[in-house]
């Protein structure tokens, strides 16, 4: 079953090289920090799940769901980055993903983790069988 129509994305993009200017080989993975994401026009309840990206030639874009869709619950959620560059010691650190933005990673500002907030005017009861996900 693909993800709900109203399901809104953004991308991630980043790319290393060494000081010799070649493509560094490695792995991203972006690890959603909400425990489930409810579709509420459609009353489906995503599972996150860990999404892995290796360097390809030096490179990634992964298209990812975005933090911030209104139509999920909840929104301003975030996403755990670590990465896993041959020859960079690892970091982990976390960022927002607006819908239909491109974010740079070698530009992204670590934000402060966050598993998102419900909206004002739902509640969780308005989901019957999914509450027990929560």
């Amino acid at each position: 079953m693909p993800l709900p129509s109203n399901f809104q994305t953004g991308r991630v993009d980043g790319h290393w090289v060494d000081m010799a200017g070649a493509p560094a080989a490695g792995r991203v993975t972006f690890t959603p920090r909400a425990s489930v994401l409810i579709s509420r026009a459609e009353s489906i309840a995503i599972l996150p799940s860990v999404v892995m990206a290796d360097l390809v030639n030096g490179s990634i874009s992964v298209t990812l769901p975005a933090t911030d869709d209104q139509d999920i619950v909840p929104v301003d959620w975030t996403w755990e980055v670590k990465t896993q560059i041959r020859g960079l010691k690892q970091q982990k650190f976390n960022i927002r993903v607006p819908q239909g933005t491109v974010v740079q990673l070698s530009l992204a500002l670590s934000v402060e983790s966050s598993p998102g907030t419900t909206c004002p005017a739902t509640s969780w009861s308005d989901f019957g069988p999914w509450l027990a996900l929560r």
